[in-house]
């Protein structure tokens, strides 16, 4: 697919960008003391890059429509990780948010927000330096007994105690199961924790607050856990779910997100952490990918 690096790019919609602004940063941590003058600076490393876009919604020519143009762009604004083409700094995972809108002599004019998602790890838990996948399983395994004495106690179903105990043992193995399943299996549960934590009234019920504490505690150690488990599968790198706008090859999109001398090993990367994906070569649109940040 022939492509020209001037155009802005979000999904499958190009952009007519009056103004682009860059913010690149860094988080610096200031220690300040009571009393005095002098301090501390720290650096915390970059922060995720920010691009600002100003659109004028005008005709491109004669036939050309700029309020479907602008509708088409604005049903992007789901929360979903996308390809954004930076005029320079070519391809990079993003969300869009819009921030405003102004009209002004029967002209309309957007601002629009771009903010990488590279799957920082400086900002996951699964980073801790004492974190273990075989501790994270025995926290798990920790909350889940429990939980289960505090729902018995109550006289209340034990079986979500039980269900998070196995699916953390579940991720205990050697290699670790793919990054995909762990994050069903967790979606899963933590979903059936909520509904046992509303059916038990336990949020309303003072003489229930040890049941609403136990529960809570229980589905953090399971998305503690989660973290720790994919953060091994993607080699400590965080995850990011980026939504496929066209056909690819995952050798392709690998060397346009991380460069052509990483391509292939993140290729093999990108395939392990998606077993859904039949075929390396032939990646549908619109297909979900769990990849690795950068």
């Amino acid at each position: 697919m022939s492509r020209d690096t001037r155009q802005i790019r979000f999904g499958d919609q190009v952009i007519d960008a009056v103004s682009l602004t860059d913010r690149r940063g860094r988080t610096l941590l200031a220690q300040l003391p009571a009393r005095g003058a002098g301090g501390t600076l720290s650096d915390q490393g970059p922060e995720l890059r920010e691009c600002r876009v100003q659109v004028r919604w005008v005709k491109r020519h004669n036939d050309d429509d700029p309020a479907a143009r602008r509708r088409a762009l604005y049903a992007l604004d789901d929360g979903l990780t996308r390809l954004f083409v930076h005029p320079e700094d070519g391809e990079f995972p993003a969300k869009m948010s819009i921030e405003d809108e102004t009209r002004e002599g029967g002209r309309i004019t957007t601002g629009l927000r771009f903010v990488e998602d590279r799957g920082d790890p400086r900002h996951t838990r699964a980073n801790a330096p004492a974190a273990t996948v075989q501790s994270a399983v025995e926290a798990v395994l920790g909350r889940a007994r429990a939980a289960g004495e505090t729902l018995g106690a109550h006289a209340l179903p034990t079986d979500v105690a039980a269900d998070s105990a196995a699916l953390a043992r579940s991720w205990n193995a050697p290699s670790g199961p793919p990054a995909a399943d762990v994050q069903t299996g967790v979606n899963r549960q933590t979903a059936a924790i909520r509904a046992r934590l509303d059916e038990s009234g336990a949020s309303a019920d003072p003489s229930r607050i040890d049941v609403y504490f136990a529960l809570l505690d229980l589905s953090a150690a399971l998305a503690d856990a989660a973290e720790i488990v994919t953060a091994r599968s993607s080699g400590g790198r965080g995850l990011v779910e980026l939504r496929l706008h066209e056909p690819v090859t995952l050798l392709a999109l690998a060397a346009r997100l991380y460069g052509g001398a990483a391509a292939r090993e993140r290729a093999a990367d990108i395939l392990r952490l998606n077993p859904h994906v039949r075929d390396a070569n032939a990646v549908p649109a619109h297909t979900t990918l769990v990849i690795p940040g950068a």
